[in-house]
């Protein structure tokens, strides 16, 4: 008799997709953007914020440490990284892990899929 998988406890996560970078004279366009949206948090709107205006190079990467960012916004490290999580669900920031402790990871602001439909997260990756 062959064994069924048992069903995940996570369902899986929607998303939607990062489209364009975000060009060196449309960022305050894009930090409007993001601050004008209802469904992001106060939070998620300070860490962009923070993002665009101190971290982000002429190339438009930025990589700060997680901990950097809790400091400045007086939170903890795992409320900023579900800050930047729900940056990047909303298709604001895209995010490169390096997957290594000591290596930062990589992120930089982008549009949202013009097309704006909802995939699986794992369809993208």
């Amino acid at each position: 008799m062959a064994s069924t998988p048992l069903p995940s406890r996570n369902p899986p996560k929607l998303t939607t997709p990062c489209g364009l970078r975000v060009n060196r004279k449309d960022r305050p366009k894009w930090l409007a953007h993001v601050t004008g949206l209802q469904s992001l948090l106060p939070l998620d709107k300070a860490i962009a914020a923070r993002l665009m205006t101190y971290y982000c190079s002429r190339a438009g990467d930025a990589w700060p440490a997680h901990a950097t960012l809790a400091r400045e916004n007086n939170r903890c490290v795992r409320t900023v990284q579900r800050a930047l999580a729900r940056l990047h669900d909303h298709g604001l920031l895209q995010i490169i892990s390096r997957k290594k402790e000591g290596r930062p990871n990589v992120c930089w602001p982008c549009w949202p899929d013009a097309g704006g439909k909802v995939v699986q997260l794992k369809e993208i990756r």
